[in-house]
């Protein structure tokens, strides 16, 4: 991939950072990962805690193959 004659290197990743997503303690790593199945094989869904175990409303997908992560994103950004 080039841009005004200088190459820019694209980076694959797996990871996919989610947020604004409920703080109410039914939503489950679980929820989360059925949410983002659909792009593709999730590995591991986290949601981020405060130390009385309370979602921070924001959280990380782990898919098997960038492809998946990259379509998630493309998804969720428009």
């Amino acid at each position: 991939m080039e841009y005004q004659g200088k190459k820019v290197v694209r980076r694959s990743f797996n990871n996919v950072y989610v947020k604004n997503f409920p703080k109410d303690s039914s939503f489950t790593e679980e929820c989360l990962s059925e949410l983002f199945k659909e792009f593709g094989e999730v590995q591991n869904a986290a949601i981020m805690r405060d130390s009385d175990g309370i979602s921070k409303g924001f959280g990380f997908v782990c898919f098997a193959d960038s492809q998946a992560a990259e379509k998630a994103t493309q998804f969720v950004m428009r």
